[in-house]
């Protein structure tokens, strides 16, 4: 909650009128101006901010509720207050005739830039009130709803005066949000260090691992640590996306930005890999394949040519009826599940050997890649293309292309011993 010095350096810093001011500090300081009650198809109550410090009033667990979690787990907004006091509205009736009338707000809301009230409604109830008071309620061509008179009155003082449709709520977010309650809460104990950063290197081997196959994974901690590294941003789920329920379709992250990276990276490989009308659609780019008894790799699946990755790692393009004509008479065959599973043997094995340290550099890569034209600026334009074939060639061996970021630098420099065995022998006296 606002204290009188912190709500002073808010309105000076946005240039507040005197009477702007007046109204803030009145409603910051005053109890809520009314209880609210039970309705027929609504279920008021209480919650206890953690934001605000105090419990905060709600009428309706489909309209209020889902607002103040909004407003309790936006960091944007500073404070909300239920109740705020009554403001007077000015419109024309349906017939034209003058109308002021005293209504209450649900929400007070002060936010970094800005302040101003909220009112809550269902859709089909503004349906309704928009047949019966078309001058106080109306739809805008976004499908949102604004209040005129409302509008003008906040607009004198400075501030803003929105309506908040059922329409508008984001219900997967909601849903995760109660999902994480308690660890938003801090009602469950932190995670302790050595469990963090294991279950970080766990998500930092593949970027956007399942959140079930996370959780599948976790040889040190449980659920319960998991959870709370996501509900307190220590990892990245997009919480609009999928339920935390339903953790199969859930992608987990190290931050932002490795989300960021993963969506570009992903659309590259999109154009990477085109479909083809050949008779080797069925095909997709990283299958394996037997020719002449060794493994080879399909790279991409051009409208004319198809790229293979020879054992050697050498790129060998072929003409696509050339390469029909090759897999109709089985001379190239698809691999069977057994190979597929040799893959994911040596891709763990590839995992398994990186240092910490490794791990870092290729998420970092990660990252550099997927700014794409933002890291031109900072990294050379030979290493990017070094990094961007190594990632695909990876994407299409192993199915994802953060392997082939990782750097190999027990591969590196001459490993020749230098000392001969005598003069080892004699260090190691």
């Amino acid at each position: 909650m606002f204290s009188e010095d912190e709500l002073e350096v808010w309105c000076l810093q946005h240039a507040c009128s005197e009477q702007a001011k007046a109204v803030i500090h009145q409603i910051c300081s005053a109890p809520p101006s009314r209880l609210v009650q039970g309705r027929a198809g609504n279920v008021s109550g209480r919650y206890p901010s953690q934001k605000m410090g105090c419990t905060i009033q709600f009428e309706s667990h489909r309209g209020e509720l889902a607002a103040i979690y909004q407003f309790e787990h936006d960091p944007a907004i500073l404070a909300f207050y239920d109740q705020p006091g009554a403001v007077k509205l000015v419109y024309p009736s349906k017939k034209g005739r003058p109308v002021g009338v005293l209504h209450t707000p649900d929400f007070f809301v002060i936010r970094e830039d800005d302040c101003g009230w909220i009112e809550c409604k269902m859709e089909d109830h503004l349906v309704q009130l928009a047949e019966q008071m078309p001058h106080r309620y109306s739809r805008n061509a976004d499908g949102t709803w604004s209040c005129p008179p409302g509008e003008e009155y906040a607009q004198r003082l400075g501030f803003f005066y929105r309506v908040q449709s059922s329409a508008q709520i984001d219900w997967v977010y909601q849903r995760n949000l109660r999902f994480l309650e308690d660890y938003l809460r801090g009602s469950c104990p932190p995670t302790v260090a050595e469990v963090t950063e294991a279950i970080r290197l766990l998500v930092m081997k593949k970027p956007a691992v399942t959140l079930l196959e996370l959780l599948e994974s976790l040889t040190q901690g449980s659920a319960d640590d998991l959870y709370f590294l996501i509900a307190t941003d220590q990892l990245h789920v997009d919480l609009s996306q999928s339920p935390l329920a339903d953790p199969q379709h859930v992608q987990v992250f190290l931050d932002h930005e490795q989300a960021a990276a993963y969506v570009a990276l992903r659309q590259s490989c999109v154009h990477l890999f085109p479909r083809t009308s050949s008779s080797a659609v069925s095909l997709t780019a990283g299958t394996l394949l037997w020719w002449d008894g060794k493994p080879w790799r399909v790279l991409n699946l051009g409208e004319t040519m198809v790229s293979l990755l020879a054992p050697d790692k050498q790129l060998v393009d072929l003409p696509i009826d050339v390469f029909d004509a090759l897999l109709r008479e089985k001379k190239v065959t698809v691999a069977t599940p057994l190979a597929e599973d040799v893959r994911r043997v040596e891709e763990l094995e590839v995992l398994k050997q990186a240092s910490p340290r490794q791990l870092e550099v290729a998420t970092e890569r990660y990252k550099l890649l997927g700014q794409a034209a933002g890291a031109q600026g900072t990294v050379p334009a030979r290493t990017l293309r070094q990094w961007r074939e190594a990632f695909r060639e990876a994407e299409a061996v192993y199915g994802h292309g953060f392997v082939g970021l990782i750097p190999r630098w027990n591969k590196s420099g001459n490993h020749l011993p230098r000392l001969s065995k005598e003069q080892n022998a004699l260090l190691e006296k």
